[in-house]
């Protein structure tokens, strides 16, 4: 349970009570005073002016902490990428209005989240002179999201387990069969050596090779001389590209699975979808072959984990409604992947030729828990997490073109340059 700081001595707080008189009339104040939420009024600077008691139980910060302090300074805001950001301080000096779920932390230093909701109060000119900023404590619910997108995660490596497994196993398996056909042919070789060393021998020594000779031949033909020359450099080549694949499959696992970094950086897309692709392999390509199409891109700044799961989500959904067109009517179907660039954004889009996605079920799909797979086949998460991620953490945009029947496209669109100029370029239009 949050309890408010413990107030400042007596002499303190009279000092610093003819510097914080409340701005507001009565009625308000009390009606200000007694809500739960967080209220704060910023000056055009974002200096703290006033502050509720909501404020003080949310942040721990009493009267006596933030008059005349940084609003964004006191409580140290980050955003989705838990990093510090200029948002606030930019919709400050441009007089405008902002909303974003943010980090901040607390005067005991404990982090918490809000949804903070700011805006500006003007004069009869219509020049804001003071910005009002209500706070919402969101902890329980960014960490119930927080478990959920990890319980997905670790239900997704799951489910691809198997699948990894079998296509590891493919490629140790021609591995093994080269290494065994390496093994036999350098017992054979040795024979074969070993017969031409007695033929120097005999040379050496000036006595008839003609004996040693024959037996080299002799050698040679047992072992298929001929055979083995034009076979071995296969066999070799064989073993790296197998060892290749599997180095591949595991790199692409490791990637994936790798505990998220929660910063944003500069990735390089193409290879965060090719990577995802890698894994997702097993879930397609019984029922459908796949094409890809990746164009030139920029780095990309994102949470390259979190797009490896979105895009592994659209793929294997993609899987999934292909496979039950495919259980019908047999034959294989596709899947297209591409990346593009667009203006100041990076496109993934992900096109199937499955069933479709029917006109009362589209407004529904990037609702938590709603599915229309068989129990046991889907979460109802997939789409949801996607969402969450991409509009959600990189201020960026999914869209959905589909016909009942005809299959469906995803078109991911990511900010190349992050979070922050996803939201500007959201505001500006």
């Amino acid at each position: 349970m949050t309890t408010a700081p413990d107030p400042p001595a007596p002499h303190q707080a009279a000092t610093e009570a003819a510097a914080w008189p409340p701005p507001l009339p009565g009625a308000l104040l009390d009606l200000a005073e007694t809500m739960t939420h967080a209220v704060a009024i910023l000056d055009t600077a974002g200096l703290v002016t006033w502050a509720n008691r909501g404020f003080t139980r949310l942040t721990g910060f009493g009267p006596w902490d933030t008059a005349g302090r940084s609003f964004t300074g006191l409580v140290r805001l980050g955003g989705a990428d838990d990093g510090p950001t200029l948002d606030v301080g930019d919709a400050l000096a441009a007089g405008r209005s902002f909303d974003a779920t943010v980090s901040l932390h607390r005067k005991d230093g404990a982090r918490r989240w809000a949804d903070l909701d700011m805006h500006p109060v003007a004069d009869a000119a219509g020049t804001a002179v003071a910005h009002v900023v209500v706070l919402t404590d969101a902890t329980e619910r960014e960490q119930t999201s927080t478990r959920l997108a990890h319980a997905e995660r670790l239900a997704t490596i799951g489910r691809l387990a198997a699948g990894v497994a079998h296509e590891i196993a493919t490629p140790v398996q021609f591995v093994g069969d080269s290494v065994q056909f390496l093994r036999d042919a350098m017992t054979d070789l040795a024979t074969v050596i070993v017969a031409l060393q007695r033929v120097r021998q005999a040379v050496t020594d000036g006595t008839p090779p003609a004996e040693a000779a024959s037996a080299a031949l002799a050698a040679e033909d047992a072992a298929d001389l001929e055979y083995l020359l034009e076979n071995t450099p296969r066999a070799v080549e064989s073993c790296v590209e197998g060892l290749d694949r599997v180095s591949a499959i595991v790199r692409s696992l490791k990637e994936f699975a790798h505990p998220q970094q929660s910063t944003m950086a500069s990735v390089d897309l193409n290879h965060v979808v090719r990577s995802t692709l890698t894994l997702a392999r097993n879930e397609y390509k019984y029922v459908a072959d796949l094409d890809t199409d990746f164009g030139a891109l920029p780095p990309v700044t994102c949470i390259a984990g979190s797009i490896s799961q979105v895009v592994l989500n659209l793929v294997v959904n993609a899987a999934h409604a292909i496979g039950d067109i495919v259980k019908a009517r047999g034959g294989k179907g596709h899947i297209a992947v591409s990346t593009a660039l667009d203006g100041a954004h990076a496109v993934i889009t992900v096109r199937d030729t499955g069933c479709g996605i029917a006109d009362d079920v589209r407004p529904h799909i990037f609702e938590p828990f709603y599915t229309t797979k068989a129990v046991g086949k889907g979460t109802g998460q997939g789409l949801a997490l996607a969402w969450s991620i991409v509009a959600g953490d990189h201020a960026g945009a999914i869209e959905v073109d589909s016909t009942p029947g005809q299959g469906a496209t995803f078109r991911v669109r990511l900010p190349l340059a992050g979070r922050a100029a996803g939201r500007l370029t959201a505001e500006a239009a």
